[in-house]
């Protein structure tokens, strides 16, 4: 199973000074980081996005032994980048977690909320699936495989915080 994981909510970007790809988690962040993994408990492996608030997101998911392993292809969506790159190259990182990890490994997957939305998107068009409840700060998507033993996406679960539209 891969939970595809949002960070959560992140020090405010127009108050942050620096490189964007330090600003951290908030206090209100940190918690819901912490409730996703009293959600989720240890995970058989996690990827990240080299952003610390993904880092921090992913980090109380990752137990001694674990290695947390960061991606370029998890960054948030870039200026200039199509929503169609966005997707391949989200893609990409999940037939890589589906060719190293067997379905019964829980997988967290923490990339930015731009990026996930539209991976989500790209995935639901591609497998002719119904389109999952969108998640707030604090929510992610759980992708299951099925018993498949190819990237066919069987079905999207919103968990954790959902937005209430």
């Amino acid at each position: 199973m891969i939970h595809l994981i949002p960070h959560t909510q992140a020090a405010d970007r127009p108050g942050w000074v620096g490189d964007d790809d330090l600003r951290p988690l908030s206090d209100i962040g940190r918690d819901q980081a912490m409730a996703i993994a009293r959600v989720l408990g240890a995970v058989d492996a996690a990827y990240s996005s080299p952003a610390r608030r993904c880092l921090e997101t992913v980090a109380p998911l990752v137990v001694s032994g674990i290695e947390l392993v960061t991606l370029d292809e998890l960054r948030e969506h870039q200026p200039g980048e199509s929503f169609g790159d966005v997707a391949a190259r989200m893609f990409s990182v999940l037939s890589h977690c589906r060719d190293r990890h067997p379905p019964q490994e829980v997988v967290a997957v923490c990339s930015h909320g731009d990026a996930i939305p539209i991976t989500v998107a790209a995935l639901v068009a591609r497998h002719g699936l119904e389109d999952p409840p969108r998640i707030d700060r604090g929510g992610w998507y759980e992708l299951d495989f099925g018993d498949t033993t190819d990237d066919d996406v069987v079905h999207i679960e919103a968990r954790g915080t959902l937005l209430n539209e």
